[in-house]
């Protein structure tokens, strides 16, 4: 009763660090979406706010221009009997002249003069808002690129955080574990903890049976095991019968039959053995 009370704490022991572990995993991941999700929305937060600027910065453009435009049309400007084009005051191409201005000039079909440009927006001051266009867009591209790459180095760094502390924990709670099944092991005896029969020993770490044989041998090809080597040819391994039982069908000429079923102690001890294996690797996952 004692040994099985042993097994099942162990047992539930393993559960515990399997869903502590679990639980240690998931909240990780959640972490980790958290920080991918909050820069996902930076970037899409500064995008819009880039974008706004943009848009703002194109209207006051426009404005700056449409007002340039409109007192251009009232500026006072001469024009011809004879020609097609209005002028400036002083304008060489300009003879006898009638004043007006540039809008009443543009509605009688007139055009600027090619010299003298009255009431057009110059081609250095339209460089000027062109250069000054493409700058504050380029801004924009280099700032929101910067951005995005701080901010990916930020959330770079907050994962890794996270998954630092997660893998200390884990690690923490594993070695616990390790050290609580070995001391039970070395306390209680391995036998002693899966109940296993009295005949039942273990030297230099395999099984064996001071009652009966149980270990069997199998061929690499065949499909049954045997309990006499005179019934096998070719390449052959000796096995526990437990590892057989439900793999292999018993021979019939040897007559190895053992069991149907593995024994009870036997499945336990096939699982103190896993966590034991675990615990050496610390893949409890």
């Amino acid at each position: 009763m004692i040994a099985m009370n042993t097994f099942d704490e162990i047992t539930a022991n393993y559960k515990n660090l399997s869903n502590t572990l679990l639980e240690i995993r998931s909240n990780y991941e959640n972490c980790k979406k958290d920080i991918m999700s909050k820069a996902r929305r930076f970037r899409i937060y500064l995008a819009i706010c880039l974008a706004f600027f943009s848009i703002i910065l194109g209207a006051i453009i426009g404005c700056t221009l449409y007002k340039h435009e409109v007192k251009g049309l009232h500026t006072v400007c001469y024009t011809t009997a004879t020609g097609n084009c209005y002028h400036s005051a002083g304008c060489g191409y300009l003879r006898s002249s009638y004043k007006t201005n540039v809008y009443v000039a543009k509605n009688d079909g007139y055009t600027a003069c090619s010299r003298c440009s009255v009431g057009e927006l110059d081609i250095s001051d339209k460089n000027e808002v062109a250069y000054g266009v493409l700058t504050m867009l380029g801004i924009s591209v280099i700032i929101f690129f910067w951005a995005s790459i701080k901010r990916r180095k930020v959330t770079t760094a907050n994962i890794s955080r996270i998954k630092a502390i997660s893998e200390e924990k884990s690690e923490l709670a594993e070695s616990e574990f390790d050290a609580y099944l070995i001391n039970k092991i070395e306390t209680n005896g391995m036998l002693q903890i899966v109940d296993a029969p009295e005949h039942i020993q273990i030297m230099n770490g395999k099984l064996y049976s001071t009652k009966e044989n149980i270990y069997r041998y199998i061929s690499y090809y065949g499909e049954c095991y045997h309990i006499s080597k005179k019934c096998l040819r070719g390449r052959f391994k000796e096995v526990l019968v437990f590892d057989v039982i439900g793999k292999y069908h018993p021979c019939g000429k040897c007559n190895s039959f053992y069991s149907d079923s593995k024994p009870e102690w036997y499945i336990k001890y096939e699982k103190i053995n896993l966590m034991l294996k675990r615990s050496k690797t610390h893949d409890y996952r």
